[in-house]
């Protein structure tokens, strides 16, 4: 104890000698001569005080120790406070021999860090001898020491688990061949044993002998919830003078294994770069590809393309890097991006190549299978002028990605320059993007699109589901008093065209200052046609000396139409005011409807509605009778679907009495809106009729009343269907933010399945198997007796030649003898007192020969 500025402090120094050397360290251990290091003690060292222990209090208290020690506790074992005093409550501290010299570590008491230290990164307890390293709360000391081919750069102290742990950051160079450790070190248990467990993250690997290079590294990785381990590694080669051709050839490979309840997953990848394959104008350079089991890949955004890990390489040999990345830089970034998924396969192949000589570009293609489907191509464009010259006058990269995703039923292509793009100057920066997106089924935006370059009309209100684009343009300093920036936009969504830009300069020079800017923004509705353009020139200089004086010509003008007119502004300088200046019409508070005949024909076209078969068509053949364009359908299973390209209100069927009934519950909507025309309110009814054709000729209605029905459904411009835009003062072509581009769930057609065809009467049932599967029938004989004639075996013959032969005249004369004997015995196919209906001599038979057999027959010849 002491007094210090009147308070009394008490410090609590405890130790204990655990002897335990860095042999005992995994993997490099045995490299280690006995007794040249190692960890020698243990201490804990607490303190009243929050302030800790100051540097001269510290010299009283290690002389009391001293002192005590002298009195017979043994003054090797009397564990000292650190010279340079004790930081807050103290800590838990470690000796650390490393040949003839002796470091002391404190891992302090209550940190963040020391907290953290139980479970680093989420990582538990590993296999038994091996734990994963806790690097998280670790305290280091810079030591650079070399014991035998381990050489040592620093050393941590860190509590976890009820253990200490000593960890080592160093390496181990072996001739050619260097390894460095990850997470290397021991954890003495301080349950009183102090029995010692290694810990290993990693192992990373250096080779070089002639023209070979080699390094890797395999390192424990923090495995996600569920997962009891997970590992991961990295291997590059180099391989220099190949050929005359190929100087350098390159090969990388990584990958991932993970073990976790749904069992294993897996993912590898490679790459082989220094290729010159093809002719000049187009070389592939690289090839790369992988694929994953129970593993996900996560896509990035377009502006993170070129550094997304699989794209950027995983040799380090893209254009303008100074020196490969480390191997354990290379899994760190991979791990952010792959990631166990069960149910989930991907397959990648990509390419890196050279156009013309002075471009080069990445490109990666991923598919991504399972809980869901994703097609992506990621790549990267850079193109330099001239290609090799160290002051180049251009630069332009281009990141690139393109994506289809099923289950949102979106279709996308995105571009965007890098930030190191560049024109004339490296001061004259190039940005911009461009963008397609257009949606289908099943996404809840079906039948919305967008094409932008460079963004949208600074009055549109972009859509939530719509991309955001960067400007196309440049800015440009040019000296520290003159810049100059320019812009330009160009989009195209289901309700208007969008067009514009800006181009400024500016001059500031001491109390000088001037200015020159420029602007069009100009935006098109497509129905009814209506434009809106905005023009602007400003012009200024501004003085500042005793006063500032201030001079600008500002000139405005908008232009609408139809009907065409407009309004020019002249803001004059020195306070003189503004000029207005009108012409044509004024702008209207609606645009001027179209007629029906222009709507339709300009919108609709010559078939607003239309039918196709789906299913169950029978295929024609020259025998059949079937009417012209009447479609020859079978008994069971057939479905055809109807589509109208005006949205419907209502849903009807046309009776056999001809009357109009609804076709089925529900299959109503709100009445339409024609937004062009400036109509509301109207009903659009659709009508289903079907005509069978009989067999005498003509037609007769058919009764569909229980066939089954489905609305086909769909999302519609609202820029055609949308109410009308009549309140006085409303911009057609600029809609609010409020507004929407598609009306959802509209119906746009219906579905129709003919149902199965009836049993009626009586039915045989199922045969067992055992009785389908009994005695055979010998060749020549059938199973009615032993009276029975001979027959011959089946052959098989065609529906075409059986159709030939039952039009013959033999066979009619046949038939009218058969239906003659039947009339004789009371059971003529018809015409009879039952009011039977007539079969005649079945001479349609023949021709509809191919709805009653749906496959060519085996016919039998026997003799009578």
């Amino acid at each position: 104890m002491s007094e210090t500025a009147g308070k009394r402090l008490w410090v609590l120094v405890a130790g204990i000698d655990v002897g335990k050397g860095l042999s005992e360290l995994p993997v490099v251990g045995p490299q280690i001569p006995d007794g040249t290091a190692g960890l020698e003690s243990l201490q804990l060292m607490v303190s009243s005080s929050d302030k800790g222990v100051a540097p001269r209090d510290v010299k009283k208290i290690n002389a009391l120790i001293k002192k005590a020690a002298h009195g017979g506790i043994g003054e090797r074992k009397a564990p000292l406070l650190p010279e340079e005093g004790l930081a807050g409550r103290g800590g838990l501290g470690a000796t650390v021999k490393l040949l003839e010299r002796k470091y002391p570590l404190l891992a302090p008491l209550g940190t963040k860090q020391g907290a953290a230290a139980g479970h680093p990164d989420g990582a538990g307890p590993g296999s038994v001898g091996v734990e994963p390293a806790p690097t998280a709360g670790a305290v280091w000391e810079k030591v650079d020491a070399t014991l035998g081919p381990l050489r040592v750069r620093r050393v941590g102290l860190a509590a976890a688990r009820n253990r200490m742990w000593l960890l080592v950051d160093g390496s181990i160079g072996l001739s050619v061949i260097s390894l460095q450790s990850v997470g290397l070190g021991m954890g003495v248990s301080l349950d009183g044993r102090y029995d010692t467990v290694g810990c290993l993250d990693g192992v990373g690997l250096a080779f070089s002998a002639g023209p070979v290079t080699l390094s890797g590294a395999f390192l424990r990785q923090k495995p996600p919830a569920g997962y009891s381990l997970m590992l991961g590694g990295l291997a590059t080669a180099t391989v220099s003078n190949v050929s005359a051709r190929i100087p350098q050839l390159t090969v990388g490979a990584a990958g991932f294994y993970a073990h976790g309840p749904d069992g294993v997953a897996l993912f590898v990848f490679g790459e082989l770069g220094g290729l010159r394959v093809g002719p000049p104008p187009f070389q592939v350079t690289g090839l790369m590809g992988g694929f994953g089991y129970n593993m996900r890949v996560d896509r990035p955004p377009l502006e993170q393309v070129a550094k997304f890990p699989l794209v950027d390489g995983l040799t380090g040999k893209t254009k303008g890097r100074k020196k490969p990345p480390e191997p354990t830089e290379v899994l760190r970034k991979l791990s952010k991006v792959v990631h166990p998924a069960p149910g989930q396969i991907c397959l990648m192949a990509g390419m890196t190549f050279n156009c013309f000589g002075f471009i080069d570009g990445r490109a990666l293609l991923i598919l991504q299978a399972g809980n869901e489907f994703v097609l992506s191509l990621l790549g990267t464009a850079t193109a330099q002028f001239p290609k090799d010259a160290k002051r180049p006058y251009a630069k332009a990269t281009l990141q690139l990605k393109a994506e289809y995703a099923a289950r949102r039923g979106e279709l996308s292509l995105e571009g965007q320059l890098g930030k190191d793009s560049y024109l004339i100057s490296k001061e004259c920066k190039l940005k911009g993007g461009f963008a397609f997106y257009t949606w289908a089924d099943p996404s809840p935006h079906t039948g919305d699109f967008v094409v932008s370059l460079g963004g949208y009309h600074p009055g549109y209100a972009r859509r939530p589901h719509y991309p955001e684009v960067r400007r196309i343009g440049y800015a440009w300093a040019v000296a520290s008093s003159l810049s100059i920036r320019g812009e330009c936009y160009a989009a195209v969504t289901p309700s208007a065209f969008m067009i514009g830009g800006l181009w400024r300069a500016e001059f500031h020079r001491g109390r000088v200052k001037a200015w020159f800017s420029a602007r069009v923004n100009a935006m098109v509705q497509w129905q009814p046609f209506f434009f809106d353009l905005d023009v602007g020139v400003s012009v200024g200089v501004e003085i500042s000396a005793l006063a500032t004086i201030r001079l600008s010509l500002d000139v405005d003008l908008n232009v609408w139409g139809p009907p065409t007119g407009g309004v020019a502004k002249l803001r004059l300088p020195a306070g003189v005011g503004t000029v207005r200046i009108r012409f044509g019409e004024d702008y209207p508070s609606r645009p001027d409807w179209l007629p029906w005949g222009t709507f339709r024909d300009t919108t609709l076209g010559e078939h607003p509605v239309q039918v196709a078969a789906l299913t169950g068509l029978v295929p024609e053949s020259g025998a059949t009778t079937a009417p012209a364009g009447a479609w020859l359908a079978s008994t069971d299973g057939f479905s055809f679907a109807t589509s109208s390209k005006v949205p419907i209100s209502a849903v009807e069927r046309t009776s056999r009495s001809g009357g109009k009934l609804d076709l089925a519950p529900g299959l109503t909507r709100p009445p339409i809106a024609i937004r062009p025309m400036g109509a509301a309110d109207r009903a659009s009814v659709h009508t289903l009729t079907v005509r069978r054709h009989k067999r005498g000729g003509g037609t007769e209605i058919a009764d569909i009343k229980n066939w089954a029905v489905t609305p086909v459904t769909g999302n519609v411009p609202t820029s055609l269907w949308g109410a009308p835009l009549d309140k006085p003062g409303t911009r057609p072509p600029v809609p609010g933010a409020d507004a929407k581009e598609l009306l959802d769930d509209r119906i746009l057609g219906v579905r129709i399945s003919v149902p199965g065809p009836e049993v009626r009467g009586a039915s045989v049932g199922p045969a067992a198997e055992k009785v389908l599967m009994g005695k055979g029938v010998a060749e020549d004989k059938v199973p009615v007796g032993d009276a029975a004639p001979p027959w011959k075996s089946p052959v098989r013959a065609r529906r075409g030649d059986l159709a030939e032969q039952l039009s013959t005249t033999a066979a009619a004369k046949a038939r009218t003898e058969l239906v003659k004997a039947l009339d004789q015995e009371g059971m003529a196919p018809g015409g009879g007192a039952g009011g039977r209906p007539g079969t005649g001599r079945l001479e349609h038979y023949s021709s509809r020969l191919w709805t009653y057999l749906p496959a060519d027959p085996a016919l039998v010849e026997g003799t009578r």
